[in-house]
């Protein structure tokens, strides 16, 4: 399958959604990260971020690849709508992953109405193809009843690793809090399923398709108040 995470901010995918990333490339799925802007401006003009981004999808074994829209200037229209859909026919996804449409950043909640809307003109109706909401765990915000959870407890190392690409000019006790904020999310959300680490998913409900994520795409689902641990993605 080709997996494809959008995001507006380079570590918004590895923040979110790393240790799903990470396994779907470890059992040989493609993942595209697609960047809709290069990084971000400074005030002084310099690209920050964008490096990083580079080293952080190697690290996930994911392709990163860059648009040129600029966050502060990327808010939901037509043409923001027409562009991503662009993007989307070019990349073909089977998964898109993309921020969640509450999200308290008011750019990844831009990102996700357009990509909702992108990919019911591109994937809806579509058999085997789906999108998904992920958590941004940098902002704490959980979903309260998430439609898909992921294991990550083999790849949480990876994803810690990615994400301090970004962190590395950092103070080491800072570096240290960052860490453990990445793994007590991913220690709750696995709690919340009888595994060590986990990641949340709220499908996007695409039109014609069931509100509901379909069996197979992901390891873990929820089933009642408990959650069934599938051996095969």
């Amino acid at each position: 399958m080709r997996i494809v995470g959008i995001n507006i901010h380079p570590d918004d995918v590895e923040i979110s959604c790393g240790g799903t990333v990470a396994k779907y490339s470890e059992r040989n799925h493609e993942v595209v990260i697609v960047n809709l802007a290069k990084g971000l401006y400074l005030q002084d003009g310099r690209l920050v971020r964008h490096e990083a981004e580079e080293k952080a999808c190697e690290i996930l074994g994911a392709k990163p690849v860059f648009y040129d829209f600029k966050p502060d200037e990327f808010w939901y229209s037509k043409d923001k709508v027409e562009s991503v859909i662009q993007i989307l026919k070019e990349h073909k996804p089977d998964i898109v992953l993309c921020p969640k449409p509450d999200d308290p950043d008011p750019h990844h909640r831009q990102v996700a109405e357009t990509v909702t809307d992108a990919s019911r003109w591109v994937i809806s109706g579509e058999a085997g193809k789906d999108g998904f909401y992920v958590e941004n765990y940098w902002y704490q915000t959980p979903f309260q009843s998430p439609d898909v959870v992921v294991d990550i407890s083999q790849t949480i190392g990876i994803k810690v690793k990615a994400i301090l690409e970004y962190n590395k000019h950092k103070p080491e006790k800072s570096v240290k809090e960052i860490v453990k904020g990445i793994k007590f999310w991913a220690a709750y959300r696995g709690n919340c399923c009888g595994v060590e680490y986990a990641e949340a998913f709220k499908y996007i409900p695409l039109i014609g398709k069931p509100q509901w994520a379909p069996s197979e795409l992901l390891p873990v689902r929820p089933k009642q108040l408990m959650f069934e641990l599938k051996q095969d993605l």
